[in-house]
């Protein structure tokens, strides 16, 4: 007597349900890997992954690539600061201001390299040693370096964008105020 083997769906078989599939090797990272499907599965799993991957997916190993460029330093007229940006802001998206000279940037990083620059802050320095650990906008103090996880947290705010707010409505708990004598003070 012959023996029949049949090929179970594996998701079928997860519901409790005996439906005959056929074998399809999947292919991910570089794993090879075999499931067992039944046609509504495949058509359900399946198609959609080849669709995306059709549409979007790149060849392996073809990876993309951008060039970052150093940003350049733009002439102020005398008395006015020195405004140098890494990349324009998209719209809608806040420049970050310096507490102590109100240079403009779109980056944290570009900020932080500035206060390093030009207020006589440690090169590599963070935002977390510039602003501190206490919020401007509701005087709470944080744990050390934990500043950004609150404003954005509990404000929505990035660090700089919170002193910012702060210092445009008047800065309320006076910590703006302390950090840009800290700042100029250096």
């Amino acid at each position: 007597m012959a023996r029949q083997i049949v090929t179970l769906c594996d998701v079928c078989l997860g519901e409790d349900a005996r439906t005959e599939g056929r074998t399809v090797e999947v292919t991910l990272d570089g794993k090879s890997r075999t499931v067992e499907l039944c046609e509504t599965h495949e058509a359900q799993l399946l198609k959609p992954l080849a669709d995306v991957l059709a549409e979007f997916g790149a060849k392996a190993g073809a990876g993309t690539s951008h060039v970052v460029r150093t940003p350049r330093r733009r002439t102020a007229d005398a008395g006015e600061p020195v405004i140098r940006r890494g990349k324009e802001p998209a719209s809608g998206e806040r420049d970050l201001e310096c507490l102590a000279c109100g240079a403009s940037y779109a980056s944290a990083a570009g900020l932080a390299g500035h206060y390093a620059a030009a207020h006589g802050q440690p090169a590599r320095t963070t935002l977390s040693v510039v602003f501190g650990d206490r919020c401007p906008l509701c005087g709470v103090t944080t744990a050390a370096k934990r500043l950004g996880r609150h404003t954005g947290g509990v404000h929505g705010l990035s660090m700089a964008q919170a002193f910012s707010e702060a210092r445009s409505a008047g800065d309320g708990f006076g910590v703006v105020a302390e950090r840009v004598a800290i700042l100029t003070a250096s």
